[in-house]
């Protein structure tokens, strides 16, 4: 996927949660927030038709209060030009998250070799 470039977030985002299921979408705030997190509920709750109200949790991570336990930023991987993207991870930082996403020198030669 030598195409995809990282992408990260620095800024606050809402985390929603379905405890049943241990899966939860991580969503940068910004003006789509409010679409996105509805839309990640809905997701959930028509995934587990036992879905209650208190099984999926919603919480908002203020910039100024990513600290101790929360991770600080969000990243994921993005076509550019295409709406291709992958969801949304926490990480503790920046570094991390690239050490994590972006492709080492071998995966990219096993990808030359496998095309070839």
């Amino acid at each position: 996927m030598a195409f995809m470039e990282v992408q990260i977030h620095r800024g606050s985002y809402w985390a929603v949660t379905n405890h049943r299921e241990d899966e939860a979408y991580f969503i940068p705030h910004d003006s789509d927030a409010g679409y996105a997190v509805k839309d990640a509920m809905d997701r959930m709750a028509s995934e587990d038709e036992n879905s209650r109200p208190d099984v999926i949790e919603v919480e908002y991570f203020r910039k100024s209060e990513l600290a101790g336990d929360c991770k600080r930023v969000l990243a994921r991987l993005s076509a550019p030009g295409y709406l291709d993207c992958t969801e949304w991870t926490p990480y503790d930082s920046e570094e991390e998250a690239r050490e994590d996403l972006e492709p080492d020198e071998e995966d990219e030669e096993d990808d030359a070799e496998s095309a070839e």
